[in-house]
């Protein structure tokens, strides 16, 4: 067994080969160099292997085997020094290796490995089935690729990626079907667009759940943009049949749903107002389509401190057991007033208050019939002779 130090691994012939210098020797003198092959502690055929490659300046033990009719020298271990070897000596090569170019594949735990200076520059291992774990450290001005892969034969993997141009962390599945990014303070420019430094982003082909048992779940921004909740789905998701009665409404597509058992659901602002719009395309008359609905087993109160206003283009339609109107000013607690009014720019404009077809039976024979307001206010052209057509009467 002897000792030397490795001056270089580069692999131009890809012969597994490292130049080596045996200790004792002139380091400067080309023709004192031997070739080493490399050897790893662990190999699984043409597909799988472990690769950790020693660098330029790394002491190394070689010898030869008995047995070896060829007579190579084969690297045996490295010597540890706590000054490691941190950064690769050497000038580029212009004859690097591309496996995707037809050079053979050298590396089985990186195929892309052999770009750089034709000498490797990750280190990582490849099981027979094609688990993978791969560090990368592209020393390369034009080709800043540093980080740690770690995948799945079935391509589901965590990245963590140094690289210049994009720091991020990415956990995904088969396929980047669904993913977790979060990026660092410099990301790609795709990256930069849509997500930005700093961010992350939780993706997912199909469904999305977050699911507490016991504690509680809170979605905040401190003190950024917005905080929005959309849903555009355009329906073509949406199931064709819906054979359970409680998904008449759930399984539908397109919905956002708040829901809560038990308690209250309590929506805040100190700042502006509460906004809710309607504005589908549905919107058929008398029907639920574009409609805004609150609905309550109970009553429903509405509060203001600066008035209720209620208008619509269409009809406002009041029905009840009873219809109570109480005018009551509760700050000097006084009496108010109910107050009657058409428009005063159309002359056409009238109010018709009438009663029901019960009433006007019981009253027929009454003569005048009795008037809500007193005759030659100027409210007689109110007053219609005969029964009410309105439905609601």
């Amino acid at each position: 067994m002897y000792k030397g130090k490795v001056m270089s691994k580069r692999d131009i012939l890809g012969e597994g080969m490292l130049s080596v210098c045996p200790t004792g020797s002139d380091c400067d003198d080309p023709t004192s160099m031997i070739s080493v092959k490399y050897t790893s502690f662990y190999q699984g055929g043409p597909h799988a292997g472990a690769v950790f490659i020693p660098e330029y300046g790394t002491e190394i033990t070689y010898g030869k085997c008995e047995n070896d009719l060829e007579g190579e020298w084969y690297m045996i271990a490295c010597v540890m020094k706590p000054n490691r070897d941190k950064v690769q000596v050497g000038n580029p090569m212009p004859s690097d290796q591309n496996p995707e170019l037809g050079a053979p594949n050298l590396y089985p735990h990186d195929p892309d490995d052999g770009k750089y200076n034709s000498q490797s520059m990750s280190y990582g291992i490849t099981s027979p089935l094609g688990h993978h774990m791969l560090m990368v450290e592209g020393r390369n001005n034009k080709s800043d690729i540093k980080g740690i892969r770690i995948e799945t034969a079935e391509d589901r993997g965590i990245t963590l990626d140094d690289s210049s141009k994009a720091k991020r962390v990415n956990v995904h599945s088969a396929f980047q079907n669904s993913y977790l990014v979060l990026t660092d303070s410099r990301c790609s420019d795709m990256e930069g667009k849509f997500l930005g430094p700093e961010s992350a982003n939780l993706h997912a082909k199909r469904n999305v759940e977050l699911e507490s048992d016991q504690g509680q779940m809170k979605i905040s921004v401190k003190d950024g943009k917005n905080l929005i909740i959309s849903n555009s789905s355009t329906q073509s998701h949406a199931p064709m049949l819906l054979t359970n009665p409680d998904d008449q409404f759930f399984g539908k597509s397109g919905s956002v749903i708040i829901e809560a058992d038990r308690g209250d659901i309590s929506i805040t602002n100190h700042g502006n107002g509460v906004f809710i719009d309607c504005l589908g395309a549905q919107q058929e008359n008398g029907s639920t389509g574009a409609s805004f609905q609150v609905r309550s087993a109970n009553k429903i109160h509405l509060y203001s401190e600066n008035g209720i206003d209620i208008k619509s283009a269409g009809d406002i339609n009041m029905v009840g057991a009873n219809v109570n109107i109480k005018a009551f000013d509760y700050t000097t607690q006084t009496p108010g007033n109910i107050n009657l009014n058409s428009s005063i720019n159309d002359p056409n404009d009238s109010i018709a208050i009438r009663k029901t077809n019960a009433e006007i039976d019981a009253e027929k024979g009454l003569q005048p019939p009795l008037r809500f307001f007193d005759s030659g206010n100027g409210w007689d052209a109110n007053y219609k002779i005969g029964y009410n057509t309105d439905p609601n009467l």
